[in-house]
């Protein structure tokens, strides 16, 4: 590493501060970018805040992104950065920075998300409650660089198993969404194939008046109490506290295991004995995991080959779990996945204080679904395992590519992993 040279960000880099100001957010317009769409990666706009024109005119003024800039929080999650891949308009709000390189993007992208960047990071933050960082002590974070070759070599490794990681994601988006479409083409619309192969609903298949409204002949309404084997909260909180967490075991599902479905990432761990005393809190493959209080419209679905055989959900999460004799949890997970099965679990929430579903097992037990006839449903669900069981491979794919991108990226960062052209 003797070779490699040590500069300070703003040698390497233009590094531009947001406005500090909060803006008025709009239901439509460009999309800005807080500190929390800033979650490493490539960055995502899809699902951000937007301002109106004139705003994003105001806040944009400084600078316009495109590929190859970098977004850097300074506040709460400081220290996160992410990498613009296209050039769509959006601007920055308040406590992040563009950091625009000015050699090769991708290398400067992996050492801010090294260790040694890391440790810089933390050593410069500032404040008690809220931990931040001055864009003084950003632009004196020490870059290690080796030759403008070097680097290619290294960001060319490790963006590769980014561009994979990548793919393999969007293909999962893909996925679920095509098995959301599956569902209300077939469970809203009615359209599933009639015993000729045709869609029902519209090759004039009989239609009878239930309490949901008109539904196919022969199908059923039912409530969810109706077809569950558990339905059950998490443990109230002087059951489980940090003090009962250990560093492998039986995982802890929270609301950060919610986020875009299930995930099994930062769990928290509980020891076999103490899950045994909260056996009404167990969860196991195939169970349905909502969030009652905090982020309410969370839901997850413990994939069959999960990566272990029970879980615990906390006590902002209560759990379904559905009798297979009965009804197929896939398709009550997709139900749950609808705005028409989020309202249902919604419409008793209360958000004075943090936010909550009042009742939320009582709720639950009552929202009512249409169940179709078992030639259906069953068809339904092995469509719809296939598609779940893809996107399993997947996600067993992104931890291993995860893995050996992390195990890489430090020794790339030190030199002490050589790369030959």
């Amino acid at each position: 590493m003797s070779e490699w040279r040590t500069q300070p960000l703003s040698d390497v880099a233009k590094v531009i501060d947001s406005l500090h100001k909060t803006p008025t957010y709009e239901d439509h317009g460009f999309p800005m970018v807080r500190v929390t769409d800033i979650q490493g990666g490539y960055l995502d706009v899809s699902n951000t805040f937007k301002v109106s024109k004139v705003t994003y005119e105001e806040f944009a003024k400084k600078h316009r992104p495109k590929h190859g800039d970098l977004v850097f929080s300074r506040v709460g999650t400081y220290g996160s950065v992410s990498f613009v891949k296209n050039d769509t308009p959006f601007c920055l709000g308040q406590n992040t920075v563009f950091i625009i390189p000015k050699s090769n993007p991708y290398f400067l992208f992996y050492f801010l998300n090294s260790p040694y960047a890391h440790h810089q990071i933390t050593s410069f933050a500032t404040g008690s409650t809220q931990k931040t960082i001055s864009l003084a002590s950003i632009k004196s974070i020490n870059v290690f660089t080796p030759s403008p070759e070097e680097q290619e070599n290294i960001a060319s490794v490790l963006s590769c198993l980014d561009r994979k990681i990548e793919n393999l994601r969007k293909q999962n988006e893909t996925l679920e969404a095509i098995a959301q479409t599956l569902f209300k083409h077939w469970f809203i619309d009615f359209e599933f194939p009639n015993a000729d192969g045709n869609p029902y609903k519209s090759s004039g298949g009989e239609m009878e008046l239930s309490e949901l409204g008109k539904i196919p002949a022969g199908w059923r309404v039912v409530r969810m109490e109706e077809i569950a084997d558990r339905i059950a909260m998490g443990p109230f909180g002087s059951r489980i506290t940090t003090d009962n967490f250990v560093d492998s075991g039986v995982p802890v599902i929270r609301g950060g295991n919610l986020v875009n479905g299930f995930n099994e990432k930062d769990f928290v761990y509980l020891t076999e004995e103490k899950s045994d005393t909260l056996k009404s809190s167990n969860a196991f493959p195939e169970d349905i995991i909502f969030t009652h209080r905090g982020t309410l419209g969370q839901v997850g679905f413990i994939p069959t080959n999960s990566k272990c055989p029970r879980y615990v959900v906390s006590q902002s999460q209560m759990l379904l779990g559905v009798n297979k004799s009965i009804a197929s949890p896939r398709l009550v997970y997709r139900f749950f996945c609808s705005k028409i099965g989020l309202n249902a679990i919604l419409a008793n929430k209360n958000t004075t204080g943090v936010p909550s579903i009042g009742r939320p097992t009582t709720t639950l037990k009552s929202i009512q679904i249409a169940l179709p006839e078992n030639r259906i449903m069953y068809q339904f669900d092995a469509l719809i395992k296939a598609t779940d069981f893809k996107k399993e491979t997947n996600d067993r794919q992104i931890k291993t590519l995860t893995k050996t991108r992390d195990v890489l990226l430090p020794k790339l960062m030190s030199g002490k992993l050589r790369i030959n052209p």
